[in-house]
This record gives C-alpha cells, sequence and structure tokens, in this order.
C-alpha cells in the first residue's frame, strides 16, 4: 500500500495583523471631518445619496447639509441642460431630428441680473420646474425632455430677451396643451374662472445652416433667396415677430408675445420651427405676482420641484429623493370621477362593441361638478341658465371635448412617470390600469 507523503518545500507562513490599539474617546465621524473634505466627499455622490448623508445626522445636516445638497444639485442640473440642449445626435432629440444649439443654466439665470429675478418683497419672478429639475434632484435622463421656464406676466418680456440674446432660441408658437386644453390654461369658454396661466410659448433653436431648417419647408420658395443667409434670417424672424406683436396672437387667435414682446429687443418668431421645439416659457395670469404660484397647475407633487436662480425648492423631500409622488388632490379627485364614470358606463354597455355605444357625454356627465370646479372649471356650459338661447348646443360640445382632453392628459401623465420609475404613492383605484388602456374617443362633432 502506498502511503501519502505531503511534497517537501517551506512551510507557509502565517502572518499576524499587529494588535489594535482601543481608541479612547469617541470615535472619528463624518461629523468630524471639516467642510473641504465633506464636500469633497459629496461631489462624487448623487443628489438621492446626498440627501441620505446629510439627513443622517442632525449635527452633519445642520451646519453643512442644506448647502453641500444644493451644490451637487446645482452640479446636476447643469447635466441634465446639457443632455436636453445637446446639438447634433444624442438620445434626447434623435425623435426631433433637428439640430439644438446648446445653452446653461447660467443663460437662463445670469448673475449679474439676479435682483431682477425677484420682486421688492423678494418673491421670485422666474423659475425652472417640470422633468428637467425631477431629473436632477433623482440623477436621471429622460428622452424626449423639455425645459419649462416658469414666469409671471410682467418678467415674460426680460425673459425672452435672455431666451432670445443667451440661449439663441426662437419662439415657435403656443402650447395650449401643457396641462389644461383652452385658449388659456384652465379650459374654461366663458371666463367664468381665473386661471392661473395665460398662455405658453414654445421656442426652438435658431437654425444657422440651411439643412438644420425643418425638411418639409423649403427655404427658397418660402423666402424667394438663392442661398441661406443667417442674418437674412433673423432679419426675417423679426419681421413676423412684430407683425404677431401688433395683432397680440397668432394665426389660430390664440395670444403670443404678450406682453411686451422682448425687453429692449426685437421678438423673433417662426411658427415652422415648431416641430423643433423643446423650450416652453410659461406665462402667469397678470394677477399671480409670484412665480412659484404658477406650479398650482402640476398634477403631481414631485413636478412643482423648481429652481429660482438662488436655490431649490423640493415638495416632500423624503418622498421625491426616494422617487415617490402623490397625485395633487384635486387632479386627483378628476381621475378618481373619471375612473368611475368610466367603469358605469362599460357595465352598462354591450360586451359586443362596448366603444362604439359610449360618448364624451356617457362619461364626463356622471362626473361630479365639486370635481371640476378643484380644477378651476364651472358648470357645463349646457347648465348654464339661459344657454339655450345663445347658441349653446355648440359651445356644449366644445366644452365636452376640453374637458375629456384634459382627463386624457392627466392618464397619459400618470403612464409616463409610471413608466419612468416614479411610484405613485395614492392613484385612485383603476388608473394605473386605465392610464394603459385609456379609452380615445372621438371628439364630439
Amino acid at each position: 500500500m502506498e502511503s501519502y507523503r505531503p511534497a517537501r518545500g517551506p512551510h507557509p507562513v502565517v502572518v499576524m495583523p499587529p494588535k489594535t490599539k482601543k481608541l479612547k474617546g469617541t470615535p472619528l465621524s463624518l461629523c468630524d471631518m471639516n467642510e473641504e473634505i465633506l464636500e469633497r466627499i459629496v461631489s462624487f455622490l448623487d443628489p438621492p445619496s446626498v440627501f441620505s448623508m446629510v439627513t443622517s445626522s442632525k449635527s452633519l445636516f445642520r451646519p453643512y447639509g442644506s448647502r453641500v445638497l444644493k451644490a451637487c444639485m446645482r452640479r446636476r442640473l447643469d447635466d441634465v441642460f446639457a443632455a436636453i440642449t445637446a446639438d447634433g445626435e444624442g438620445p434626447t432629440n434623435d425623435y426631433r431630428g433637428g439640430y439644438r444649439r446648446p445653452f446653461t443654466v447660467q443663460d437662463v439665470f445670469p448673475d449679474e441680473e439676479r435682483d431682477l429675478d425677484f420682486d421688492a418683497s423678494g418673491r421670485p419672478q422666474v423659475v425652472l420646474s417640470g422633468s428637467a429639475v425631477v431629473q436632477c434632484v433623482l440623477n436621471k435622463t429622460w428622452e424626449g425632455s423639455d425645459i419649462d421656464i416658469f414666469c409671471t406676466w410682467d418678467a415674460a418680456p426680460m425673459i425672452r430677451r435672455r431666451l432670445f440674446d443667451r440661449c439663441g432660441l426662437i419662439c415657435s408658437g403656443v402650447d395650449n396643451d401643457y396641462h389644461q386644453q383652452d385658449l388659456d390654461m384652465a379650459g374654461d369658454p366663458e371666463g367664468t374662472t381665473r386661471p392661473v396661466i395665460h398662455h405658453v410659448e414654445s421656442y426652438s433653436s435658431r437654425p444657422t445652416r440651411e439643412e438644420e431648417y425643418p425638411d418639409d419647408w423649403s427655404v427658397d420658395e418660402d423666402y424667394n433667396t438663392k442661398a441661406w443667409d443667417g442674418e437674412e434670417y433673423l432679419k426675417l424672424t423679426k419681421t413676423w415677430g412684430a407683425h404677431i406683436l401688433d395683432k397680440k396672437e397668432d394665426w389660430r387667435g390664440r395670444p403670443i408675445g404678450v406682453p411686451g414682446g422682448s425687453l429692449d429687443g426685437d421678438f423673433m418668431y417662426d411658427y415652422k420651427l415648431r416641430s423643433e421645439k423643446f423650450v416652453q416659457l410659461i406665462i402667469g395670469a397678470q394677477q399671480h405676482k409670484d412665480a412659484r404660484s404658477l406650479r398650482n397647475t402640476f398634477d403631481l407633487e414631485i413636478c412643482k420641484c423648481a429652481f429660482n436662480g438662488r436655490g431649490f425648492i423640493i415638495p416632500a423631500p423624503e418622498d421625491t429623493f426616494a422617487g415617490r409622488t402623490m397625485i395633487t388632490p384635486a387632479r386627483h379627485d378628476i381621475m378618481k370621477q373619471f375612473v368611475q364614470a368610466v367603469n358605469r358606463i362599460f357595465k352598462k354597455a354591450s360586451k359586443s362593441s362596448p366603444m362604439d355605444e359610449i360618448d364624451l357625454r356617457d362619461i364626463l356627465s356622471g362626473m361630479s361638478k365639486k370635481s371640476w370646479k378643484g380644477v378651476g372649471l364651472g358648470p357645463y356650459v349646457g347648465d348654464v341658465p339661459g344657454s339655450e338661447s345663445n347658441g349653446a348646443a355648440f359651445l356644449a360640445v366644445l366644452d365636452f371635448n376640453r374637458r375629456y382632453l384634459f382627463c386624457q392628459r392627466l392618464f397619459e401623465r400618470l403612464k409616463k412617470y409610471h413608466s419612468r420609475g416614479i411610484e405613485i404613492i395614492n392613484p385612485p383605484n383603476g388608473a394605473l390600469a386605465l392610464a394603459e388602456h385609456f379609452p380615445y374617443l372621438d371628439p364630439m362633432m
């Protein structure tokens, strides 16, 4: 029988670690680090991680937390702007196919004009809000994002000047479907409510070469020019802008360029660039003197995140940094009422072709007047006393169409943000399922 013999050679040497000395007193922690080291650590973290870190200790949060979190989000906001305004082919502009001229947060909020961004009472006159700021807070990048700038009525001329001169943009039309549908943002054809938002203008990058101009328009045929001339084109946009300011509305009768056009400059306008829009200027109604109040039109609390040039406004920070959000109360009620109305109608409809038996009135008439009042809408046009004698039949149809489009927009946004990974804390029962299979109905004619 063979015996086992280990291989010859030196035996392995086991090195024991030296004994550690017990520290006297309290061990060192992040709270013991000086400000410079702490800020260096934070520079490698994203906003949600910074928020978690600075809220883990009161002693850490009080001296440093707000400032380091602000600095982190400010850097991230620059990155979001760079992604949205990226020129050429990129993830955020491939579906539009156009060119964009990069600009920065500094261009929208220049340091030398910082005092102009606030009134004498310290109320901000312009804020950046919407998905761009949400991406900053969550450290996300979403395709197809726009830049939403909210400003008061009085500040609009000043902001337009920055968009023209600093950002290289041109006004390309009116966006009245931002959150609500109508000539004003309240969707009220009779003017019975006072809307928060007066109108929304869209802005696109200024083309500098013929190949940057939309393919469906011929520069030569339309302008009778033999070659593309950037300076000549700018003259044309100023001419069109002056015409718009004189009319105070676009060709569809919607307000644009009001009030005051561009401060101390020309209002540049070209509706043919509408397909290239990626900046929206949301202008408040005259009675609203604080740009923060314009965010009341939002359906999701997380979308109220804002930047005013000096700092950030973060609603429900614990939920927001975790990617969770509530539906705002008034819009939650509208969605709840709509889901319930749809369910009632589908139960009554035949199984063979239920959609053929449904029109807008079947759904909308089953929603409470109180829910519509919560979003700034009055009674149905057909319910207004005396409406029978003033041709209200057409207005009633128009009223139903607008209310339906308003609901459609709410569910589209619910689906969009849910697909982006945002947790909806309080969805009405059945709302998420309905958002996936929304009943698109033909408008009543």
